[in-house]
């Protein structure tokens, strides 16, 4: 029926089996049956629901009855998307019984903690103490002179002192010579004294390498990706409509108004049965009062950078409670 209702195409195709017998029921006749009263003289059901919201009371309901067409109602299956952008619905809707959501598309984001830098410490005031302290010791490179000796307290100490042996020297190679004769009588060896290796300075020392049938094999670098992937769009709720609640009121623009922008949402069904009121309608049929109600009770939803920074803090917020708890509990 929402073809019916909107002049559209038919979203699906039937197909008989076998011999049928079909009972066709054209717009207006659909009209007449669903969307009028039980008499020539009542009202519709739907109309007289929708007149007892906040933004319709002062608005000419007379209008309604002489063009049915543009206040329609209709019962939206739970999880079907009632409006995929709100900027380009053509209709009001009014919740009459169930429940509805309004949520926005946002951009994936990844999660992160920020560090708080430490306080400075030369601005911090620590408390004066009442007992006098040293003060700090600072090196000024400045040594103490050796006190000198009279020569009675020299001759005390040499005689208060033991006396020290001193070890004779060896005779090195250096000292004697070597003789054959000498050391037929006397076979002595003394150890060797080797001076060291010199080196020119553009020798350098070979560095034992490991040959390359003994290396280990090197392992496999997992390849890179070049384009890091991106986190997945997301979808948050933003709002909810119960009975007698209008989604669409922010989008509507008098021809007197200031041109505020839009924020792209999306409504959702939970299982509702809504009340669809065209806007150019109600926007033309509208008078000071309406217009005034809907100026001072209507607020904009925010822009995207604001729904997306929330989004931000929200996640920043759940990864810091996580990290906190497995901190708390693995001590």
């Amino acid at each position: 029926e929402l073809a019916l209702l909107h002049h559209s195409r038919r979203t699906a195709t039937v197909t008989s089996q076998g011999e049928v017998q079909l009972l066709t029921v054209g717009r207006a006749d659909f009209f007449d049956i669903f969307m009028s009263g039980a008499g020539p003289d009542e009202i519709p059901e739907h109309i007289k629901f929708i007149s007892t919201c906040d933004f319709m009371k002062d608005w000419p309901l007379e209008q309604l009855l002489e063009h049915p067409e543009h206040c329609l109602l209709h019962f939206f299956k739970r999880n079907v998307v009632i409006v995929r952008d709100s900027t380009s619905s053509e209709w009001l809707y009014v919740v009459k019984s169930g429940y509805c959501q309004v949520l926005k598309q946002l951009k994936g984001v990844t999660p992160k903690i920020g560090w708080k830098a430490k306080p400075n410490q030369s601005n911090v005031d620590l408390p004066t103490l009442d007992t006098p302290l040293p003060g700090p010791k600072v090196d000024t490179w400045r040594r103490k002179r050796r006190k000198v000796k009279s020569a009675g307290e020299k001759r005390d100490n040499e005689e208060n002192e033991e006396p020290v042996t001193v070890p004779q020297a060896i005779p090195g190679p250096s000292t004697k010579k070597f003789s054959k004769a000498e050391y037929s009588r006397n076979p002595v060896t003394q150890k060797a004294h080797l001076s060291p290796l010199k080196m020119s300075k553009n020798e350098t020392k070979k560095k034992y390498e490991v040959p390359e049938r003994c290396r280990p094999p090197k392992p496999k670098e997992a390849p890179k990706d070049p384009t890091p992937s991106k986190p997945p769009p997301v979808f948050v709720q933003v709002g909810g409509l119960n009975p007698k609640e209008v989604f669409g009121l922010e989008t509507i623009q008098f021809e007197d108004s200031v041109e505020n922008p839009k924020t792209v949402v999306t409504l959702v069904s939970r299982g509702a049965e809504c009340i669809m009121l065209n806007k150019e309608f109600f926007a033309k049929h509208a008078n000071e009062k309406v217009k005034k109600l809907i100026r001072h009770q209507v607020r904009p939803y925010p822009d995207e950078d604001t729904f997306q920074n929330n989004l931000q803090i929200k996640e920043d917020w759940e990864l810091y409670k996580r990290n906190l708890i497995v901190d708390l509990t693995s001590h």
